[in-house]
């Protein structure tokens, strides 16, 4: 019983499977199969002549890129309908295909020519199916894809074109922006109608106005003759006439305003077309979403090929694309993923195809990998300063570490001494204080001022060096006799006593700094030029205050304010020695990490960057990475000059068939073959040299 049912299920599967619309290919489970080209074909094509819709096209003839890298095999082509162009014919028999799976090729110009024969079986092809055929590039584990092939049925080509057609009509229907706003989205004959009423109005009124005030104006014979037996009368129906005008006319200038007082801005959009313009946007925003909707099979225009096939047997086509070489393309594979799609949007996925290998051959494999040295000169003595700002109250002379200023100032100095002190390559030598005071005052006071307040941050210094210099290790190694007297005590790592290394310099008056300070501010106002002229002309400190201070007011309170205080601060400046050298100047051998970098690009084939790098250096990299960017004559000039190998003989033959010269290649390369022999074996892996081989029948002889 059990048997029974599993029976009739596997019939039932089976023919719902063949019921479906690839039920065919799910049974036969054909293939797009992948081989190598043996032979390319060199002599001319025929272009074959535009299909169209009612035209039958002929029989027996491929589809070949527009680029002309693909050489046509097998069947027939046809007007690219995607490229506009037309397409290459070649008959099958004049193809040979290769039965290995493996390719040597070579990288040329930091680029690889990977070319193999995409075969789509007579099954997949159909009137209303489209085959996609999506090649993979492995390097190492890294996959990239290249450009997609398509295959499409003439039926489905016809429905591809009748999608694109309504999504045309529908972007008929959208207004672009360059139309005239004007025209298209305002109601303008109503528009203007409006304007005439609006303008006939307004003449009436003033006309209107016009004549009321005439009659205001001009008096009456009844008038006059009435005044004459009664006044009083007269008088009051006066001003009631004089009331009834006025009213009237601020009624006249109140509508005369209204209308003067139109916006035109404003008033034109009470005639938008509103509904109009908000469909025209919205059919703009949905653009892409009808686009998604109505085309159900769109184009696609990065690929390879993508054009409509006639056949009455398999389909072949030669690819070939050209990819960037990089540090994993030493060893490529190739293979085909995809799937046939028919007209409801049912998929067929692809069996994955068989893996084609490309081993490629480039010139890295002659990088000279001996490392480069340079020269480095060392000195002795080096120096270490750095500018602090302390605070000092007027006529004060003890520095305040209460202050925050000052504070943070000892700890500046603090932090680099720490830094100098435990450093393994420098060790102090000695510290210099030197102290500036600022212009104000009397030069002789200001030289002593500045004398003890460098006195004052040297005691400060002083007691701050002693606990630094306690709190730091330092390691000895002693001898003692059988007695316990030393006879030997040597410091290692010897860390400076620093407090009885301090000296103390002072300038009374930086006139130099303050100088400039002037030059460098930027947002110093007023006559600069002349107060410099002044700090360069007058030879007497305190004269030389007191004109700036009498003839630039503003300009001395500004430097009061902002730049004496600078010029108060205090320079340290740490000597320095290099520890254990005891000549001034030593030079030494180090890896030059420059041409090392350049090396490392060079074997990643990164060769413009290793251009960059190695160009100064003209050496056998620098020719290898000119040769692998086409640089063939700057290489060849500096392969000449080197003294030559084996290999650079081989990579001269190689330059010189590029150039043309055969002969000259041909004489290099034998040169080469009798210092290595094991070149021979490497110019059949270079296009170049290999082509000159079989033309010259070269090494046949030693082969036989």
């Amino acid at each position: 019983m059990k048997s029974s049912k599993s029976f009739y299920f596997l019939l039932l599967i089976m023919i719902i499977t063949a019921c479906t619309p690839f039920g065919r290919l799910y049974k036969e489970q054909p293939r797009v199969t992948l081989a190598l080209p043996a032979v390319r074909q060199t002599k001319p094509v025929e272009m074959a002549q535009n299909d169209s819709a009612t035209t039958a096209p002929s029989l027996n003839f491929v589809p070949v890129s527009n680029k002309r890298d693909s050489i046509s095999v097998g069947i027939s082509a046809e007007w690219d309908s995607i490229n506009k162009e037309n397409l290459t014919t070649m008959a099958l028999d004049e193809v040979v295909v290769s039965a290995s799976s493996i390719r040597n090729t070579a990288e040329r110009n930091g680029l690889i020519n990977i070319e193999f024969v995409v075969t789509v079986p007579k099954s997949m092809q159909q009137e209303n199916w489209m085959v996609n055929v999506r090649p993979v590039l492995m390097r190492g584990d890294v996959s990239d894809s290249l450009k997609e092939l398509r295959f499409t049925g003439h039926g489905f080509r016809k429905l591809q074109e009748y999608d694109y057609r309504r999504y045309d009509r529908f972007l008929e229907k959208i207004i672009p922006d360059s139309i005239n706003f004007y025209r298209t989205y305002i109601n303008y004959h109503s528009f203007e109608r409006y304007l005439e009423r609006l303008k006939w109005y307004k003449r009436k009124l003033e006309e209107r106005w016009a004549i009321q005030d005439a009659k205001k104006r001009r008096p009456t014979p009844l008038r006059q003759r009435f005044e004459m037996f009664n006044r009083q009368v007269t008088e009051r129906d006066s001003l009631m006439l004089t009331q009834r005008h006025a009213v009237r006319q601020a009624s006249y200038e109140e509508r005369l305003a209204h209308i003067n007082s139109l916006d035109s801005t404003r008033l034109i959009k009470t005639f938008y077309k509103t509904q109009k313009i908000a469909r025209n946007k919205a059919r703009k925003a949905m653009k892409d979403e009808k686009f998604r909707d109505i085309v159900r099979f769109p184009f696609n225009p990065e690929a390879q090929l993508d054009t409509v096939i006639y056949a009455t047997g398999q389909v072949h086509f030669l690819y070939s694309q050209k990819v960037l070489a990089d540090e994993n393309s030493a060893r490529m594979k190739v293979f085909v993923v995809g799937n046939v799609l028919n007209s409801n949007g049912n998929k067929y996925p692809l069996p994955k195809s068989d893996t084609l290998t490309y081993l490629v051959s480039s010139m890295t494999k002659f990088i000279d990998k001996t490392p480069r040295f340079v020269r480095k000169i060392v000195i002795r003595d080096a120096e270490a300063n750095t500018n602090v700002n302390f605070y000092f109250p007027k006529s004060s002379f003890r520095l305040d570490e209460s202050i925050d200023i000052n504070r943070k100032g000892i700890k500046q100095v603090h932090d680099l001494t720490l830094a100098l002190m435990t450093d393994p390559v420098y060790i102090i030598d000695s510290l210099t204080l030197l102290a500036t005071s600022s212009p104000e005052g009397n030069w002789k006071i200001n030289g002593e001022i500045a004398q003890k307040r460098a006195e004052s941050i040297r005691n400060v210094l002083v007691q701050d060096f002693k606990q630094l210099y306690d709190s730091l290790a330092v390691s000895t190694t002693v001898e003692m006799n059988e007695v316990g007297n030393i006879n030997h005590q040597e410091v290692k790592d010897e860390i400076p006593n620093l407090p009885e290394l301090i000296k103390i310099r002072t300038i009374p008056e930086g006139w130099n700094k303050l100088r400039h300070l002037i030059m460098d501010d930027k947002h110093f106002k007023g006559n600069r030029g002349a107060i410099l002229q002044i700090i360069d002309r007058e030879p007497e400190p305190d004269r030389r205050e007191w004109l700036i201070k009498s003839q630039y007011k503003e300009e001395y309170a500004y430097m009061l304010d902002k730049l004496y205080p600078a010029v108060r601060a205090v320079d340290f400046r740490f000597t320095l020695s290099r520890r254990g050298m005891k000549q001034d100047t030593v030079y030494t051998n180090e890896p030059d990490m420059t041409y090392a970098q350049g090396v490392e690009y060079l074997e990643k084939r990164k060769y413009a960057q290793a251009l960059e790098i190695l160009r100064p250096y003209e050496d056998m990299n620098t020719g290898i990475a000119y040769m692998s960017l086409g640089y063939d004559k700057a290489a060849l000039r500096i392969f000449e000059k080197l003294p030559q190998s084996a290999d650079i003989k081989y990579m001269q033959a190689v330059l010189q068939a590029r150039l043309g010269n055969e002969k000259q290649a041909i004489q290099l390369l034998s040169a080469a073959v009798d210092m290595n022999a094991q070149m021979k074996f490497r110019a059949n892996l270079d296009p170049e040299l290999s082509i000159l081989m079989k033309k010259y029948n070269f090494f046949k002889e030693e082969d036989d």
